[in-house]
């Protein structure tokens, strides 16, 4: 009788330890997830933005012309200050395709930084600062699967122009 108890007391630890076993196959990590696509805020979009961070500041901003940078490097100054030397230039993935090989086209930093050339040439004296689209990207989706909002990204644009604003009032910049 006691050997029987034993036997049916392993029969269960047994089925019980298989059980167990066979539920914890199912429950691994799940799947990873591809991340969303991104894309950057468009530049029509961009360009309001970095006019109204302007105009937040007091400072009344210009239409776009084509400038001569440092490096002797022909950009579009996308928006600029009026009666002051101070603009932005916001590249696109475009706009860093037809620079090739210049310096300008290879992010070096973190994008954590903000990037100001000095212009040459007729432009002396100007400071622009140098906005990449691509730190500036955001997904499309809603809820919980969204991992960069539009917003945050806007906010960050608009906080970058106006921490270069700051940096040029700090400097003196004309």
């Amino acid at each position: 009788m006691k050997s029987q108890l034993v036997a049916q007391r392993a029969m269960l630890s047994l089925g019980a330890s298989i059980l167990v076993y066979l539920s914890s196959v199912g429950c691994g990590p799940p799947e990873a997830r591809t991340p969303n696509p991104l894309r950057s805020v468009d530049e029509g979009r961009a360009l309001k933005l970095i006019a109204r961070a302007f105009s937040a500041e007091g400072i009344q901003p210009t239409a776009p012309r084509w400038v001569s940078l440092s490096g002797n490097t022909k950009v579009r100054l996308d928006v600029g200050a009026e009666g002051r030397k101070l603009g932005v230039v916001y590249l696109t993935a475009s706009d860093v395709h037809e620079l090739g090989d210049n310096p300008l086209a290879k992010r070096s930093s973190t994008g954590s930084e903000l990037i100001v050339r000095a212009g040459e040439g007729p432009d002396d004296g100007l400071r622009a600062v140098i906005l990449y689209a691509s730190d500036y990207v955001y997904d499309d989706n809603v809820g919980d699967d969204r991992e960069a909002s539009a917003i945050t990204a806007e906010n960050k644009l608009d906080r970058d122009v106006r921490d270069f604003i700051v940096i040029a009032r700090k400097n003196h910049w004309p």
